[in-house]
């Protein structure tokens, strides 16, 4: 659950699949934070209710969204 899966539209196969975990780039695409761009630092379960995700930005600011507003688009960029 979460991760993320690339497909050939042409052949309709998959090509590639990145799984949801810590230090993955990640994108919101629901909420007050849609839109922006993030490397997932933690992951919090709450019983019953919503998990959490962690993200950091490339400024070095930490955000928390609904772990169901997010979706790992890949490995974060290495520093030069």
């Amino acid at each position: 659950m979460g991760d993320t899966i690339k497909v050939n539209l042409a052949t309709g196969k998959i090509e590639s699949f990145i799984k949801l975990d810590a230090g993955k780039l990640c994108f919101v695409n629901k909420g007050r934070n849609t839109g922006r761009i993030g490397t997932l630092v933690h992951r919090e379960r709450h019983l019953g209710s919503f998990d959490i995700a962690k993200l950091k930005d490339a400024a070095g600011n930490v955000f928390a969204v609904r772990l169901g507003a997010i979706f790992v688009i890949g490995a974060p960029p290495s520093p030069v």
